[in-house]
């Protein structure tokens, strides 16, 4: 729960309710890089997360916003820091 709030101050300029905003992010090419690092497809992503496919394909194409918890849970699956995922360089 601290890491969360320390994180969400971190991100305070982009934070709004909950909710990171991509524009200045880029938040879904950065997952889509890091799922592809991890050998995974959006399908099992998505069954990670209890989501479905097209719902996660939504969040990776920048098409809807996501939770920083459920940022965090993407991390988990991708093994990863939200530091290291915010760090990816764009291909």
């Amino acid at each position: 729960m601290i890491t969360s709030y320390i994180i969400s101050m971190c991100l305070s300029n982009c934070f709004f309710e909950n909710m990171i905003m991509y524009s200045s992010l880029n938040i879904g090419k950065k997952l889509r890089q890091a799922r592809k690092l991890s050998n995974l497809s959006m399908a099992q992503v998505a069954n990670e997360l209890h989501i479905s496919s097209r719902m996660y394909a939504y969040i990776e194409t920048e098409s809807s916003s996501v939770t920083l918890e459920r940022l965090i849970d993407i991390c988990n699956i991708f093994e990863c820091t939200l530091s290291q995922l915010l760090e990816l360089d764009e291909i």
